[in-house]
């Protein structure tokens, strides 16, 4: 027995038996290797769309204005009433 020749091998590992076959490694020739697997496709992968940029929310600073003179002139009708009824 030659190691790694074509031929079909026998094993015995502590009571177990088996064989296995070892064949011959056939030979491609360049060509034959082509066929077999073409060349990958250089292929570019594709841009996804840059998602349109939603426009920036605003702070309404006459909107908040508007809702701090409320709440301070109705603080100031509530001293006032309250300081009367005293």
């Amino acid at each position: 027995m030659i190691p790694g020749t074509a031929s079909t091998y026998s094993v015995d590992i502590e009571g177990l038996s088996g064989s296995f076959v070892v064949q011959e490694l056939a030979t491609v020739s360049a060509e034959e290797k082509k066929m077999a697997m073409p060349a990958p496709a250089a292929v570019t992968p594709a841009l996804a769309p840059s998602p349109e940029p939603t426009p920036s929310r605003q702070i309404n600073w006459w909107a908040i204005a508007g809702i701090f003179i409320v709440i301070a002139v109705a603080g100031y009708f509530i001293f006032f009433i309250r300081k009367k009824m005293k």
